[in-house]
């Protein structure tokens, strides 16, 4: 059998076949009829469908904040807070134009005090964007784009302080800003990566799939020089594709690994590669949604939540329990992840998260719908929402891309606590609860 990954044919239930289904209706889904939705509810078609979370930065320091997303004809978008179109711009021929899966990072890597984006294409191309100025297309960081061979899903995570990490087929990557392998950089996994690399301190984790039968997947966790850790990688059952997320959950001083599989498991693994007591816990299908860990109930302790396929999104307590009043059913599969802020202004927090019947959800610590919710999209959501403020008013305001463009729901209520407002919960996309630094929409320290 082939072992290229956009050339193989996967049996029925394997990751492989999921991807590949997933890309022709993908490419054969034509933009949404809709396009009139009620006030306060801001619509962009694009082109082809938003299968990537939107990145929100400011990226020329003038105090308002964009929208960047590409979308899988392989254009690329920089949005206003109205949603109306700054730049956008496409991949010449020359550099094998493919669509945007992945989602969109941002980091300030040359200290410049403006914020560079780094974003992975399908064909391959790792690309690396300056933007001094929004009245012309940005240009291409010197070295980049860089090839990465294969097929890319994977969204890339800023590490450390200038390191972008990236997973591609049966390579870990690992860049300076200079486009160059890192030293102890790349690493051998099994099978392709369709997650985004979760770090923290001197840790790089992510998940992997592997084509055939077997339909196995496993955890890799390495240190920053590229040694593996003790007893990594952990085959799994299944497949995975979530990205996994980082957090402390037993207060022990180190943090441990919570992901999902196609089995429905939710584990949650320490760095020696043992299962934290309580789990894994099962869901009633598999999870593809990436876990997000807060504390939503805000008893003190940690709480994950993560979509799975049988259209609920589940929430366990940090030694395994449910949550009073989860897990809360959607019509549809669930494979965006949940964004957790206080939207009302009210000091109680809420997670908002996509369904592909649609519709935008948002759930109470109880389980119980937020007011105004669910919204219609017009349209399948595979995205993360992007929960802050916007415009600077000092309201709530929702970002999302679905399969008929970008939306912005406006004005919810006086924003409050945002733990988890975004994909990967910052724009390095660290996925971690535990972080070194304070991370800012500016993309600094």
């Amino acid at each position: 059998m082939d072992d290229q990954p956009n050339k193989l044919i996967a049996p029925r239930h394997t990751g492989f076949y999921r991807i590949f289904i997933g890309l022709v209706c993908v490419m054969a889904t034509a933009a949404c009829e809709r396009t009139q939705f009620p006030p306060g509810h801001l619509f962009h078609p694009t082109s082809k469908p938003v299968a990537a979370s939107p990145l929100v930065v400011d990226l020329n320091r003038d105090g308002k904040l964009e929208i960047a997303v590409g979308d899988m004809n392989g254009d690329f978008y920089l949005l206003d807070d109205s949603l109306r179109v700054l730049l956008s711009w496409a991949q010449p021929s020359s550099i094998n134009r493919g669509g945007f899966h992945a989602s969109a990072a941002a980091w300030d890597v040359d200290r410049d005090h403006h914020p560079e984006i780094f974003v992975a294409n399908e064909n391959g191309k790792l690309f690396g964007w300056r933007f001094h100025s929004l009245a012309a297309a940005p240009a291409l960081i010197e070295n980049f784009p860089v090839d990465l061979g294969d097929l890319i899903w994977s969204s890339p995570t800023h590490i450390a302080d200038s390191l972008i990490a990236i997973g591609g087929y049966e390579k870990m990557f690992v860049f300076d800003r200079h486009g160059s392998p890192a030293p102890g950089w790349p690493q051998p996994i099994r099978g392709w990566t369709e997650a985004t690399a979760a770090w923290h301190d001197d840790l790089l984790a992510i998940t992997t799939l592997i084509p055939g039968e077997a339909s196995r997947g496993h955890l890799y966790a390495w240190h920053l020089n590229g040694a593996r850790y003790a007893n990594f990688p952990i085959n799994l059952k299944m497949d995975s594709n979530t990205s996994p997320a980082l957090a402390d959950l037993d207060n022990d001083g180190r943090v441990e690994i919570i992901v999902g599989d196609d089995a429905g498991l939710l584990h949650v693994f320490t760095l020696d590669g043992s299962e934290l007591p309580g789990f894994p816990r099962l869901a009633g299908n598999r999870i593809e949604s990436s876990p997000t860990v807060v504390d939503i109930d805000q008893n003190g302790m940690l709480d994950i939540i993560v979509g799975a396929a049988d259209g609920y999104v589940y929430a366990w307590s940090s030694v395994g329990d449910i949550l009073l009043g989860w897990p809360v059913k959607t019509s549809d599969e669930v494979r965006s992840s949940p964004s957790v802020a206080d939207i009302y202004g009210d000091g109680r927090l809420v997670a908002v998260i996509g369904s592909m019947d649609n519709f935008l959800y948002a759930f109470n610590s109880d389980g119980s719908p937020a007011k105004n919710f669910p919204l219609d999209c017009g349209n399948k959501i595979s995205t993360s929402a992007w929960v802050g403020d916007l415009d600077g008013d000092g309201q709530t305001d929702i970002v999302i891309g679905a399969d008929n463009g970008v939306h912005r729901i406006c004005n919810l209520g006086k924003l409050g606590a945002t733990p988890w407002p975004m994909f990967r919960r910052d724009v390095r996309h660290s996925g971690a609860t535990v972080t070194t630094a304070t991370i800012s929409s500016n993309g600094n320290k």
